[in-house]
C-alpha cells in the first residue's frame, strides 16, 4: 500500500558501472529512507505490523527508547574506501544515532560499540580529539558553539558522543553552513 520512490545519486561514486540509488517512502508521519528497495519494504511492513520489529534484536533493542525523530542503526558498517573521515565508524561494530529537540534543545547522540576496549580506547581518543581540533577554529564562531555542546563518555565497549545546543543555535549553524556553500558555489 506505499510507494517506493528512488533517485540516483550523482554524489556517490559509481558501483559495477551505475551510480547507486537512493530509495524512500512515505508512511503516515514517518520517511522512510534505505540503499535499498528491500531494505524499505522491510521497515514498512515492521511499520504496518507484519514483520517483527528490532526489539526482538538484543542490540538494536534499545532503540526502542530513543524518543528521536531521527533514528537510525547499523551493525559493522561497509565503507568504501580508505576516507580516514570514517576511521571511527569503521572500526565500530555497532553504530546507532538519535537526534531529538526537548524542550527547545537540540540532543543528538552518536554511540559506538567496539570490539575491543583497546579499540573503544581509540574511538574515545578520536572524539576528544575531533571536539578539540572544532575547539581552535577561532575563524569559525559555530564551530566553537559545536564544540561547547559536545561531549564523549566510554564505558568498556560503547563509546557515545553526545550534542546539547540551544534549537535556536542550531539553526544559526545551519544558515551560516548554507550560506557559507551558496558563496562558494557562486564562485566557482
Amino acid at each position: 500500500g506505499y510507494t517506493i520512490h528512488s533517485w540516483i545519486d550523482e554524489k556517490k561514486p559509481e558501483k559495477n558501472g551505475l551510480k547507486p540509488r537512493t530509495y524512500a517512502a512515505i508512511a503516515g508521519k514517518t520517511v522512510v529512507f534505505g540503499q535499498k528497495e528491500s531494505s524499505v519494504a522491510d521497515a514498512l511492513d515492521v511499520l504496518a505490523r507484519t514483520r517483527p520489529n528490532l526489539l526482538t534484536n538484543t542490540q538494536f533493542a534499545r532503540l526502542a527508547d530513543a524518543p528521536a525523530f531521527i533514528l537510525g542503526a547499523a551493525r559493522k558498517p561497509e565503507l568504501p574506501g580508505n576516507d580516514p573521515n570514517a576511521a571511527i565508524l569503521k572500526q565500530s561494530k555497532l553504530v546507532m544515532l538519535s537526534v531529538n529537540e526537548v524542550q527547545r534543545k537540540l540532543g543528538a547522540t552518536l554511540t559506538l560499540e567496539a570490539d575491543t576496549e583497546e579499540i573503544a580506547g581509540q574511538i574515545e581518543s578520536i572524539g576528544r580529539g575531533l571536539i578539540g581540533l572544532l575547539s581552535l577554529q577561532q575563524d569559525k564562531p559555530e564551530a566553537q558553539k559545536i564544540a561547547q555542546g559536545l561531549a564523549v563518555q566510554r564505558d568498556g565497549l560503547v563509546v557515545k558522543a553526545s550534542l546539547s545546543l540551544p534549537a535556536d543555535a542550531a539553526v544559526e549553524i545551519i544558515k551560516a553552513d548554507a550560506a557559507r556553500k551558496a558563496a562558494k558555489a557562486e564562485k566557482e
